[in-house]
């Protein structure tokens, strides 16, 4: 496989060695010791400051009220929930659901050393994924964002009060976004895992959601467009997808369209099971149907359909036709309306690579230029394929990768890792099998990971890695501690890996061992907390000194229970204004940070470094999980 060779300057060992102590060991002396279980509290506390919908009994930041109840209503969906993104009122569907596959690893990797704050790190996964069943509930539909961000950023509105369009903007089969539904897919996989003792239940419905076709039972609906001009036989067979690339075609069966809408469901549901018996119990991924009409000698082929519903019948309102689709004259036909029976299951790993796409390309307009797929949808299919091999132990997955690895760019951007590009993530998550030996189809995922440990190592480290004078990792382009977060959760990810194999990276003359992966991402994190040369902490309510002017609308408006009455969109812009502090701390909240010179300015205008997101926290959680119980790293 072909991947972007790393070009570094010739370096001494003697050099790199001075060169890493002084990164590593940089204002060390500002402070004597962290308390890591602290942080950690007050990391995943941030999470309940930026939920929406019904808060629980036991929200903990009580300054906080319900918001946003009767979001998803104007498309006639139930789109409660979820978490605003930042320190705006906008829930954006790509970077929550890369919240939620970070939490969730999170807590697999590094859940058994966070003590009594693993409750809170699991139902803060929770909240997420409630929310993407929600999103998800539609086959061959992802809606990816309530809240139009251009009239939200026009106004200066606590949550509790918005009025500002709640616009709802999905995916489809017409309008794809393989980006936000592979990332989505990933989420409900990560989350499966957290689940899978915990409550199996639960567990089995993300993992169905990202990866199985829908049964016939309960929830699960047969949809039937009931002809109202004909009562003729038609003859049907299902072509059922096993894997992503084997179809089985069961033996024909017939249904008169004016039976009863029970005997349609037995005779379809049995016509299913018969086909799932000659599969000889291969994974169920997808359903299509082939319609003979006898009396019109019609052989038509239909790929999954959207459907509207209207007077008790079911009408399409988009169909694919295959190009075998023939008369018996050999004209391709178009049957409208057409008569048939179909399963629902689009899972939303299926729809994110048959109908592949950017959603920023689908939906320009709406989410642009906020959360722009800049890097391309092929990351995250595989992403979300890796998650889906992790979770589900589906050779079909483990094949997928292998295939699409070169196609889908695996050794792209090494040194990139967040909600827009998930590169580095993708091969240290794969890499992992490799290490422990199960796994050499994988190795060049490994070889992948190696070389994004050596990029981003101080001393050895990419163009694009920059570290400052206080010890900062900093790349360019955004909020910068997401890169600070994200990728030294790789490299404690990636340390704990390699100690298990009692393996190392080599860097050209220089080699990288488990334990000073471990320190650089200590280092970082340490940073955060205070480990620098203004002496500040990033973390809202950590130390003694932090933030008081963060971007954020709730934090900087005052309470309902402060002030009750309705604050309105332009009403809140004197607090936007004020140099006094917010009067609502939002605990927990990482900001963007200081520059590439160390300097930070405490100002809500300056929102780069100001503004706090979910997923600058959701890796930290698993960082300082670690450290709260290994804060000596040998």
């Amino acid at each position: 496989m072909a991947r972007k060779s790393l070009t570094s300057p010739e370096i001494s060992p003697a050099t790199l060695s001075l060169v890493l102590l002084v990164v590593l060991l940089s204002s060390s002396a500002i402070h004597a010791g962290h308390d890591y279980r602290d942080a950690l509290r007050k990391s995943i506390m941030f999470f309940e400051g930026q939920r929406s919908g019904k808060l629980p009994p036991d929200q903990r930041l009580r300054w906080r009220r319900d918001s946003a109840l009767r979001d998803g209503s104007s498309a006639g969906v139930d789109l409660s929930g979820g978490y605003y993104d930042a320190g705006d009122n906008v829930k954006f569907g790509f970077p929550m659901a890369f919240t939620t596959t970070m939490l969730s690893w999170s807590v697999i990797d590094f859940g058994r050393t966070m003590g009594p704050e693993l409750k809170n790190a699991v139902g803060a996964v929770r909240w997420g994924t409630d929310y993407l069943l929600k999103a998800t509930a539609i086959p061959g539909v992802v809606f990816v964002q309530v809240g139009d961000a251009y009239s939200d950023h026009n106004c200066w509105e606590r949550p509790e009060d918005m009025d500002t369009l709640r616009s709802v903007y999905k995916i489809d089969r017409a309008h794809p976004g393989s980006d936000v539904a592979g990332e989505t897919a990933a989420a409900l996989a990560a989350a499966s895992i957290v689940f899978r003792k915990r409550d199996p239940a639960y567990s089995r419905r993300l993992l169905d959601r990202a990866t199985r076709m829908k049964s016939l039972k309960k929830e699960r609906e047969i949809y039937l467009y009931r002809s109202r001009c004909s009562n003729r036989n038609l003859i049907f067979f299902l072509f059922l997808q096993l894997d992503l690339q084997q179809w089985w075609l069961t033996k024909p069966f017939s249904l008169m369209l004016n039976r009863s809408l029970l005997q349609y469901r037995r005779e379809a549901s049995s016509a299913v099971w018969e086909a799932r018996n000659i599969t000889k119990g291969g994974e169920l991924m997808g359903v299509d149907m082939l319609l003979l009409d006898e009396k019109e000698n019609v052989f038509t082929r239909l790929l999954r359909s959207s459907f509207t519903h209207h007077n008790g019948c079911v009408a399409l309102t988009s169909v694919a036709p295959y190009p075998e689709n023939k008369t018996s004259d050999g004209l391709l036909t178009f049957l409208t309306p057409l008569h048939c029976i179909l399963l629902s299951g689009d899972q939303v790993f299926a729809f994110a690579n048959r109908y592949r796409g950017a959603y920023s390309s689908s939906l320009y307009h709406a989410v642009c230029p906020f959360y722009c797929d800049f890097n391309g949808y092929q990351d995250e299919l595989l992403w979300g394929a890796a998650w889906l091999h992790k979770a589900s132990r589906k050779r079909v997955y483990r094949e997928f990768i292998v295939k699409n690895e070169v196609v889908l760019r695996a050794g792209d951007t090494i040194n990139e890792f967040g909600w827009d590009n998930k590169h580095a993530g993708i091969n240290v998550l794969i890499s992992k099998e490799v290490l422990m030996g199960k796994a050499e189809y994988f190795e060049s995922f490994k070889q992948n990971a190696d070389e994004f440990i050596c990029s981003i190592l101080p001393g050895i480290s990419h163009p694009q890695v920059q570290y400052s004078r206080g010890g900062l990792l900093v790349k360019t382009g955004g909020s910068n501690m997401q890169h600070v977060t994200s990728l030294s959760f790789l490299l404690l990810a990636y340390s704990n890996y390699l100690s298990h194999a009692r393996k190392v990276v080599p860097c050209g003359e220089l080699t990288a061992s488990p334990s000073l992966l471990r320190q650089v991402a200590k280092r970082q994190v340490d940073y955060i907390l205070g480990d620098n040369p203004l002496g500040m902490s990033y973390m809202v309510g950590y130390g003694q000194r932090f933030p008081r002017r963060i971007h954020h609308r709730g934090s900087s408006v005052p309470s309902v229970s402060a002030h009750p009455a309705r604050i309105g969109c332009k009403e809140g812009s004197r607090y936007f204004l004020s140099p006094n502090p917010n009067p609502n701390l939002l605990v927990g909240a990482v900001v963007g940070g200081p520059n590439v010179t160390d300097a930070f300015p405490d100002s809500r205008p300056y929102f780069v470094q100001s503004e706090p997101t979910t997923y600058i926290n959701a890796p930290l959680v698993g960082l300082l999980g670690y450290f709260s119980t290994h804060s000596s790293w040998r």
